[in-house]
């Protein structure tokens, strides 16, 4: 569509997600309007509406108006492969070493270059490599010099001459029908084996992330396997093969019921989550069904179907390996809701490689920017589901116009958010981790430079070695880093954050806290009893509290009535001390007397009630979920408290005399 309605590219899909190549000669135009659609066997599919194309902005024509480019690979000595990020789409990436060329490769429309050594060249220990991004063949070569980036090898974290370590699955294990199988710990350039016992044949890939999907040239038997994962560092000789992971495929089971978010009238797009990655969905509406496929790195897909009728019915089944899904239905709102305008929250800082922006559930959204060459997009059309990050290339760039785009649920016409102005980039000083860390926490809150990207580092383990727990582009709101393990007790954890070509220094390092937090009675508590001359008491012999981060407590201790002539309900009161806001919990409990006395015939014992008991509560406060009040918690003192106690003998009351009779034999002249 656009100025020259033409067809511009045409490919055999493999299902899901796919990348159509260019035909040959044809380059887009700015102004284009790239639609699609699809053919299988007599059925087409309809074409994407006008109102939902993708512009074509124009060519970047300077090198100063663009940011340098990062490198997802961590780069160690021969590895074969390596990630280049924050590229132009469609940009000629190449990558040296020594002045060598190693590698080059196009980037995708996520402005990611992913290449592979070429064959003979070689990544030495302490290393560098350098990448930088021009105009690929065909076009005119943009204006002044490529900003380059460079970095150097880092020791492989296994000695020379031993094994690599053994590969770890990094999601649930695959089953029956699975196209992909999630792998990591890996050394970024490592070859990954894949071999299934059921046939012997063997898959190869190589990793240039230490974890990542790998891509099955065919589904894992329905009936179930057995895997055998190995990474090697085939560039070289120095390092030897990881011993196998033996992974066992479970049967393929039905697919779980998928989840639909209310869809809008007028609207062409159906949200839907809770799907299996490869699966075939059938979306019906108005007695016609669609059929599509779910790409293999979902599980929440946006469907497109005809125009929505409010007050019409939607239906969605899964469908894997023959095995159907219960079926999950919703109406079609009257209406999208209230309105408010779309916005990027600030600040906008250079070679940020993110932005935050916030707007109703079901808005479509794209970030766009004035570039040397005038605006255009520089991000992905995203269906928005709130507040969210979305992600941006090439990178932003100091003193450039940034704003929103966004289409309302059911809307034709796109509306523009006010313009933003992109800030120098700070100084990158070190990040600081500003929530305590707790055990078992997959999450690092961080303070760093909006759009950096921050790494959480590990240090310990026998023998003591560095470990990246995980990785993360912040903003301004989402300030979280998500790690693929929990946090132990017994490592020290750090964050780097990384911007433009800079890498800062290390944050100031950490050390877990446990996510188990026990208070102990020190000694027993007495309460002296005031219904016999003995004042035998009432004895707490011991306590304890236990708290988790999770929120749960259980609360526990035993008590003895030591008095023979009365019972005793209490509280046995547990404050912490020093926290706020404060926490405590009652335990509430009563005991019969002890011994075999009269009392015992008739009180609490005949009701089953020992006077020796161990009492047990529990419960859930949320406010031990917040890290840093668990902080408090962790350092807090305490205190046991006897209250309320009350005592009961059952005494019948005194007669009353009999004052009628006493006056008779008291009045005057009786004799005596």
């Amino acid at each position: 569509m656009g100025p020259s309605p033409r067809t511009v590219g045409k490919s055999t899909a493999h299902g899901g997600t796919d990348h159509v190549p260019l035909l040959s000669g044809e380059k887009l135009q700015p102004q284009d309007l790239i639609v699609v659609f699809q053919t299988l066997g007599s059925d087409t599919s309809m074409t994407t509406p006008s109102h939902l194309a993708m512009p074509v902005a124009a060519a970047p024509a300077q090198h100063a108006a663009l940011s340098p480019l990062t490198f997802r690979t961590h780069l160690y000595p021969c590895g074969r492969g390596v990630w280049v990020a924050g590229a132009v789409p469609g940009a000629q990436v190449t990558a040296t070493s020594s002045g060598q060329v190693v590698a080059t490769g196009r980037a995708s429309v996520s402005g990611d270059a992913r290449m592979t050594l070429i064959s003979g060249t070689l990544i030495g220990p302490s290393g560098n490599l350098t990448t930088w991004q021009e105009a690929p063949p065909g076009f005119s070569p943009l204006s002044g010099p490529a900003k380059q980036t460079t970095v150097t090898a880092d020791q492989v974290p296994v000695p020379m001459g031993t094994k690599l370590p053994i590969p770890l699955l990094t999601a649930a294990p695959p089953k029956g029908c699975d196209y992909a199988v999630h792998i990591g710990g890996i050394i970024d350039g490592a070859d990954v084996s894949i071999v299934r016992a059921s046939d012997g044949t063997q898959e190869v890939a190589i990793f240039d992330l230490d974890r990542l999907r790998f891509d099955l040239t065919k589904p894992l038997s329905a009936a179930g396997d057995k895997l055998e994962i190995t990474q090697a560092l085939l560039g070289c000789q120095e390092w030897l093969p990881s011993d196998p992971l033996v992974v066992k495929v479970e049967p393929a089971h039905k697919p779980v019921t998928p989840v639909l978010y209310p869809p809008c009238q007028d609207s062409v797009d159906i949200y839907a989550s809770n799907l299996e990655p490869g699966a075939i969905v059938t979306v019906s509406f108005m007695g016609d069904d669609y059929l599509a496929m779910v790409p293999q790195d979902a599980t929440s897909f946006v469907f497109r179907i005809t125009k929505l009728a409010a007050g019409g019915t939607v239906t969605i089944v899964q469908e894997r390996c023959g095995l159907k899904s219960d079926p999950a239905s919703i109406q079609v709102a009257t209406s999208s809701g209230p309105y408010f305008p779309p916005d990027l929250e600030e600040p906008l800082y250079g070679c940020a490689r993110a932005v935050r922006v916030r707007a109703r559930p079901g808005t479509w959204l794209q970030v766009w920017a004035n570039k040397s060459t005038g605006p255009g997009p520089i991000s992905d059309q995203i269906y928005s589901r709130g507040s969210m990050r979305i992600y941006v290339s090439p990178y932003l760039v100091s003193g450039q116009e940034v704003w929103v785009a966004s289409l309302s649920c059911g809307d034709t016409s796109w509306k523009r958010s006010p313009g933003h102005w992109v800030q120098p980039t700070p100084d990158v000083g070190p990040p600081q981790i500003s929530e305590p860390l707790v055990e078992g926490n997959r999450s690092v809150r961080v303070e760093a430079i909006p759009g950096a990207l921050v790494s959480i580092y590990s240090f310990g383990g026998q023998p003591l070695q560095v470990q990246l727990l995980g990785q993360g582009v912040v903003d301004p709101i989402g300030k979280h880093v998500f790690l693929w393990r929990g946090l132990t007790t017994k490592e020290i954890i750090y964050a780097v954050q990384f911007i433009c070509d800079h890498m800062s220094r290390s944050s100031a390092a950490q050390v877990p806290i446990p996510n188990v937090r026990a208070f102990y009675l020190g000694a027993p508590l007495k309460r002296l009893s005031n219904q016999s001359s003995s004042m035998k008491p009432l004895v707490c012999l011991w306590a304890t509290f236990v708290c988790r981060h999770d929120g749960g407590w259980e609360y526990n201790a035993e008590l003895e009535n030591q008095e023979t002539e009365a019972d005793v309900s209490f509280d046995l009161q547990f404050d912490m001390l020093a926290v706020t806001p404060p926490f405590g919990a009652p335990l509430a409990g009563s005991l019969s007397a002890a011994g075999d006395g009269p009392i015992t015939k008739s009180g609490m014992r005949i009701h089953g009630i020992p006077p020796k008991k161990t009492f047990s509560r529990s419960g859930h406060f949320a406010g031990f979920q917040d890290p840093t009040y668990w902080a408090t918690v962790y350092e807090a003192s305490h205190k046991f408290d006897l209250t309320h106690v009350a005592w009961k003998n059952y005494m019948p009351t005194p007669e009353e005399p009999d004052y009628e009779d006493k006056e008779d034999n008291n009045q005057a002249g009786t004799k005596k």
